[in-house]
């Protein structure tokens, strides 16, 4: 344990464990000549297809194009709104932006951080046509509620999964609580490219088509567009990069869940509230606490070596590029309050039991 710097996350070491496997994917499709939409991107797509025991994936560009395929797919745009969490990141909203239709932010569980399903009950209009579950930090707490909702109301279910890869809830996994999920590959994921990624996870052989024409143009063949589409195709390399890391990423998952039950113990110790783990398989893409002195905190352990992280500083309701877009469908009392309270600690494979019990200790002493 390296007592002088812990950092929040370190890809060059995850990165490391399959450095070789990388580096010969890289000159395979070097020398191919062939560097978007080919052998390699299938083979992802099915191998993330089969990790989260559903039918079909669709790599695309990012998880926020994700989420916007998604959404046109199921022929969403002006006239119609889509509740989504106050706290979330802001893709999230954004991707119902660029299709026309209006987001409404409802408020966030106390217990959870997620949707509940009476928050979505009071967010639900005459226009509603979706409802965005968002797993936020890994955590899928609510889904199974939420999910009831939605078929009560007539309304789509769609899942944000960008930060829980592989999590589950009640054994069923990500993805296939609605009609969709969307998923991002971005570096600092669980599941991270060495670029920018993304990927659709659905059951629905319908959606499927659609945003298989979506992701390239509108067009099965090329210059034959049968429908608006736009460019949100994956490269063979960042497919390669995913195929190799996904081998990893069981274990690394693991890895994850047995340091976060360190940070718990000790949490639980000193009454601080962690997150909520009841009945789900928690992915652990970021371990949040809450304090009512976050920032002091972080910058006692920022001093002491120990990187932080906060996800995420402000609710969607305060930004004002979006202002003019988005409807607040309920006052997000308690997103506000957790933007100002939230702290992230590390927590990434490369870290060992030894460094979250030297951060545990350290915490405690600022704590104290």
């Amino acid at each position: 344990m390296d007592l002088n710097k812990i950092r929040f996350m370190d890809l060059k070491s995850q990165n490391g464990y399959v450095r070789e496997e990388l580096i010969n994917h890289f000159l395979e499709v070097l020398d191919s000549g062939n560097y978007v939409s080919g052998k390699f991107v299938s083979q992802f797509e099915d191998s993330f297809a089969e990790a989260h025991n559903a039918k079909f994936a669709i790599a695309c560009n990012s998880g926020t194009s994700a989420i916007e395929i998604i959404l046109k797919s199921l022929g969403l745009g002006p006239g119609d709104e889509v509740i989504i969490p106050a706290m979330t990141f802001v893709a999230t909203m954004e991707a119902v932006v660029a299709t026309g239709a209006t987001p409404v932010l409802v408020d966030v569980d106390e217990v959870t951080w997620n949707l509940s399903a009476d928050h979505v009950r009071r967010g639900v209009t005459s226009r509603t046509k979706a409802v965005i579950f968002v797993h936020l930090h890994g955590s899928s707490s609510g889904i199974v509620e939420v999910a009831d909702v939605a078929r009560e109301y007539g309304i789509y279910l769609i899942e944000d999964a960008a930060q829980a890869h592989l999590a589950k809830c009640g054994g069923v996994s990500v993805g296939n609580f609605g009609v969709a999920a969307g998923f991002s590959f971005y570096p600092g994921k669980n599941l991270g490219a060495l670029g920018e990624g993304g990927a659709i996870v659905t059951n629905s052989t319908n959606l499927v088509e659609s945003a298989r024409l979506i992701r390239n143009w509108g067009a099965k063949e090329k210059y034959n567009h049968l429908i608006r589409g736009g460019n949100f195709r994956m490269d063979e390399i960042q497919a390669g990069f995913l195929e190799i890391k996904l081998r990893s990423l069981h274990n690394w998952t693991l890895k994850r869940q047995e340091l976060a039950k360190v940070y718990d113990a000790f949490f639980d110790s000193i009454n601080v509230p962690r997150p909520n783990s009841l009945g789900i398989c928690h992915s652990y893409h970021i371990y949040a606490v809450r304090l009512s002195n976050r920032d002091q905190i972080a910058q006692e352990l920022n001093i002491r070596g120990i990187d932080t992280g906060i996800h995420y500083p402000h609710s969607l309701a305060s930004m004002d590029p979006w202002r003019e877009f988005f409807r607040v469908g309920e006052d997000p009392t308690v997103s506000t309050e957790l933007s100002k309270s939230f702290l992230s600690l590390p927590l990434h494979e490369s870290l060992s039991t030894e460094d979250v019990k030297y951060i545990s200790e350290t915490f405690r002493e600022i704590f104290n």
